[in-house]
């Protein structure tokens, strides 16, 4: 019974802040959840950044999951063959966009658990999540986060 509650507070714990952001940092964890999610999907999916410096924890959990959960909405949702993970930021803010070659979302997607929880997640650290039409015809997500002075 021990063993069994135990394991279920590492499972919840991993869930609440994922293990990987606090050993590896955000870009490696980032390039751990591409090619869990290329692997098991089979679709395409690129991450692009040049940024390896350490992140704010808040950030980094916010681009964590929205990276996450779009993903998982590609998945979903999507029909899409490509998908791409792009991340930048300055010394003001970060810059998070995920895009596919699905057949997009329409003119108003539907709002949904994750697309809510993704747009609240981005809202709590003063950000800002922005849908729209990707260039290759699917949906690209994006998501302007504050780093609040510096990184």
């Amino acid at each position: 019974l021990v063993g069994h509650a135990l394991e279920q507070v590492r499972d919840l714990s991993e869930l609440l802040r994922p293990r990987a952001l606090d050993d590896l940092g955000l870009v490696p964890a980032l390039r751990a959840l591409v090619a869990d999610f290329g692997g098991r999907t089979r679709i395409d999916v690129s991450l692009e950044t040049s940024d390896e410096d350490p992140w704010p924890p808040d950030v980094a959990l916010v681009v964590y999951r929205v990276a996450q959960e779009a993903l998982t909405n590609v998945a979903r949702h999507s029909d899409a063959r490509h998908a791409r993970v792009t991340i930048v930021r300055d010394t003001t803010r970060a810059v998070l966009v995920i895009e596919d070659d699905g057949h997009g979302a329409g003119d108003s997607p539907r709002p949904h658990l994750g697309l809510l929880g993704m747009r609240e997640r981005v809202t709590l650290v003063g950000g800002e999540l922005k849908l729209g039409s990707a260039p290759a015809g699917g949906l690209r997500v994006e998501a302007v986060l504050p780093l609040g002075g510096g990184a």
